[in-house]
């Protein structure tokens, strides 16, 4: 059944009741009228929604590529780690075998290397520290329009 406004209800008992309710349908339609200030006020609030919910979807997209960046870090700090110590572990045993230590460091290099690629980074530099220990650094590349982690560690005897 479709709702009508009391104005139209009036209307309708005029006609039933044979004109005798005419007097009391004008007044309905009289007291039913809105006033045009009411009407502008009207979904205004489409708008002010609109821009609450592009400012939320700014905030979370800012706080991912923030979260997506700590996690790049994260990863370069730890495949570093793991390059460090696969270098000076190769550059260790090579020099006890008796190679010397240029080439105990490329072998080293070559095992940091392998070892950050396999973790999903790329490996910037390898050079030998004092005291025989080992220096690499790593890279993470992070997606298109973003920054490249990096990290650096060191392994090896201590002096």
């Amino acid at each position: 059944m479709r709702a009508r406004s009391p104005a139209a209800v009036a209307r309708l008992d005029a006609v039933r009741d044979g004109g005798g309710a005419a007097v009391r349908a004008d007044e309905a339609e009289k007291d039913e009228t809105v006033p045009d200030e009411a009407l502008k006020d009207e979904g205004s609030a489409v708008p002010v929604m609109a821009a609450v919910i592009a400012v939320i979807c700014i905030i979370a997209i800012v706080v991912t590529a923030w979260g997506g960046g700590l996690v790049r870090v994260s990863h370069a700090r730890s495949a570093a780690d793991l390059a460090a110590l696969a270098a000076a572990q190769v550059d260790r045993h090579h020099r006890a075998l008796g190679a010397s230590p240029a080439l105990a460091l490329e072998h080293g290099c070559n095992a940091a290397r392998d070892v950050a690629t396999a973790n999903g980074a790329s490996l910037d530099s390898c050079v030998r520290a004092p005291g025989y220990s080992v220096l690499v650094e790593v890279s993470v590349a992070g997606p298109r329009g973003m920054p490249t982690a990096t990290a650096a560690s060191r392994a090896g005897p201590r002096i």
